[in-house]
This record gives structure tokens, C-alpha cells and sequence, in this order.
């Protein structure tokens, strides 16, 4: 297996299997933050508050008709989920 080969499926991995979320800190606004993370895993860290941060306030989720759409809330979507949805609701009735 040369190197090409695996880094290309290592990159196809990352794109099918990761989400990169990206923080923007401000040197003087936000440095207790930058300082308090210094020499630390940064993202265990913030893992890990996010975590504890999701326990204390559940987000309440709706979903109708047991779907989830990906990439689309559900106050939001676009005319074909819910033509789609319709269909749906009307194959079950």
C-alpha cells in the first residue's frame, strides 16, 4: 500500500466521518479563555464543557412523522421536504 493510497482514503475518511468546527478567539477580549487553554488539549476540553453544558439545557428537537432531514431545521425547510412530507403523510392515510 504506497502512502498516496492511504493518505487519499485517510481523506476520504475525515470528509465522510468529521465536522471541522472552528473557534475565533480575540487575543485581548478573550485571553482567561486562551490562557486557561494553554499546554491543554484544547479539544477535550471544550468537548467536555460543551457536554456538561448540553446536560443542563436539553434542547427540546422536533421531529414529524419520525424523520429527521438532514441539514434542514424544521421550521426551515425548502418546498420539496415538505411536498415530500405531504406525500408521505398522505401514502400512510
Amino acid at each position: 500500500m504506497t502512502k498516496e493510497s492511504t493518505n487519499a482514503r485517510k481523506v476520504k475518511w475525515d470528509r465522510d466521518n468529521t465536522t471541522m468546527v472552528s473557534v475565533k478567539l480575540q487575543n485581548r477580549t478573550d485571553s482567561d479563555i486562551l490562557q486557561y487553554l494553554d499546554g491543554e488539549s484544547r479539544q477535550t476540553i471544550i468537548k467536555a464543557a460543551l457536554r456538561e453544558y448540553m446536560e443542563r439545557h436539553p434542547k427540546k428537537r422536533e421531529f414529524r412523522y419520525g424523520m429527521r432531514l438532514r441539514g434542514y431545521s424544521t421550521g426551515c425547510q425548502p418546498k420539496g421536504v415538505l411536498r415530500m412530507r405531504s406525500a408521505i403523510m398522505n401514502w400512510r392515510s
